[in-house]
């Protein structure tokens, strides 16, 4: 069963296209303000500071726009490209930083100066914190390299104003992922009575696999979420699990070691919005419909997600679930066929989905 358990989650997240949990950034902004005392010998060099656009720019400091980027677990890893950038500027002379990049795992800061891409700074102080679905992310001190202060020493024909290790700005960053991470939460089948009688009356009965909860009145499972995620429109999206659950025709007597006449186990399930789906790696015998495919569709009639980024909610509206042919099919070659004529339709009614949804 623990090789099932593998074989179902590799092929679903694969399937899915699940990515490392990392969150792609959509939009944002990064405040850059430059150590007091180094603003302060610059303006008595006669160096004004001024933004690249379409980055602004005001007394000592400058606000570029976030471009893209991938944030790691609470922002603490991963990296933010940022348009616009800085520019320097005395008489004829100048020195511009453009293409910043904060690399949040290395901790540093790159820049072009000039013609040429460099280590500009090593971070320190990194505070992370929560703005709704999003991130801010701060950064106390950024401490010059010796390179970097040299070139721009060079380029403006300075003697030691860019000093290598001391500060040269604080950064705050605010960000927002283009899609909502799912951490935790849990979708739950309550299946209909007309479904449950037939099911009842071919003696299947419905357990849990892995960490899923069976309910019974009403006969319910109720299946963890491992991973999922949202986009911002809550339009498109998964939420999947390595759990699921087992239907048992004709199992054994209490304490006897005997394995039951049929058995279809759906595991490594998962739900994919796109296709209103319903879906996992299917393992039954006797009859060999074995494989990936989808249990049910889903018709959520016609009402969409809501979010409220304020207390970092996300409410799915309930689903109608519908049986797919191929699980009609192998419900009634495993169930319904050594007892009669098959019993299951595609397309008939299985029952409600409901969720409870947790961003990270």
């Amino acid at each position: 069963m623990r090789a099932f358990r593998a074989i179902a989650c590799s092929l679903l997240f694969a399937l899915l296209g699940v990515a490392p949990a990392s969150a792609s950034v959509g939009e944002g902004s990064t405040r850059l303000r430059l150590d007091a005392d180094l603003y302060g010998a610059l303006r008595e060099s006669d160096v004004k500071v001024e933004a690249l656009k379409p980055g602004k720019a005001k007394g000592r400091t400058a606000v570029l726009p976030v471009s893209s980027g991938m944030l790691g677990a609470a922002a603490r890893s991963g990296y933010l490209f940022n348009d616009g950038g800085m520019r320097f500027r005395t008489g004829r002379r100048t020195a511009t930083l453009r293409s910043l990049t904060l690399n949040l795992t290395e901790e540093w800061l790159s820049a072009k100066i000039g013609a040429t891409q460099m280590k500009v700074a090593t971070t320190h102080g990194l505070r992370t914190g929560r703005d709704g679905f999003g991130s801010i992310i701060v950064l106390k001190r950024l401490a010059l390299t010796t390179r970097a202060a040299n070139a721009l020493n060079r380029a403006l024909g300075l003697n030691g104003v860019f000093a290598p290790g001391a500060k040269l700005a604080d950064l705050r960053t605010a960000v927002h992922p283009d899609e909502l991470s799912i951490a935790a939460g849990a979708f739950k089948l309550t299946f209909d009575e007309a479904f449950r009688t037939k099911l009842q009356a071919l003696d299947v009965a419905v357990q849990p696999f892995e960490s899923t909860v069976v309910g019974s009145t009403p006969l319910s499972v109720s299946i963890p979420i491992m991973r999922g995620y949202l986009t911002p429109d809550l339009q498109t999206g998964f939420f999947s699990t390595e759990a699921g659950f087992r239907m048992v025709q004709g199992g054994p007597p209490p304490g006897v070691e005997m394995p039951p006449d049929s058995e279809l186990v759906l595991g490594g399930t998962g739900i994919i919005l796109e296709s209103k789906s319903f879906l996992g790696y299917l393992l039954a015998w006797p009859s060999p419909c074995s494989g990936s495919g989808a249990f049910a569709t889903l018709d959520f009639g016609g009402a969409t997600a809501t979010a409220d980024p304020g207390t970092r909610t996300i409410v799915m509206p309930t689903a109608v679930a519908s049986l797919g042919p191929s699980m009609a099919d192998c419900l009634n070659e495993n169930f319904a066929k050594p007892k009669g004529p098959p019993v299951f339709e595609a397309g008939e009614r299985v029952g409600i989905f409901s969720f409870e949804l947790q961003p990270a």
